[in-house]
């Protein structure tokens, strides 16, 4: 399973933690709580089903079976469609 790290100096920490009690617990619920919405849409961009009635471990089997472009391909496929409309 993949890890991140997030390296912030000791005056970030101490302003974040006169808002939150816990920066893991923040940026975990951040985290996920992200996925989560992008699974919902993207399993309604995919497919007809509403994930709104699945089971969260049926959304993440049908999310590793659809074909899904990454923010840098799509940056990449932009960028070359903006190429090649400008003649470049």
């Amino acid at each position: 399973m993949p890890q991140f790290t997030v390296e912030i100096n000791d005056a970030e920490e101490k302003v974040l933690l006169t808002d939150m009690l816990s920066i893991q617990e923040w940026l975990d619920y951040a985290i996920h709580n992200k996925a989560r919405k992008l699974i919902d849409k993207n399993i309604k961009d995919h497919i007809d089903k509403q994930p709104e009635k699945m089971s969260f471990e049926d959304k993440c089997e049908i999310v590793r079976n659809i074909q899904l472009e990454s923010g840098a391909e799509r940056n990449a496929r932009l960028e070359a469609e903006l190429n090649e409309s400008n003649g470049g």
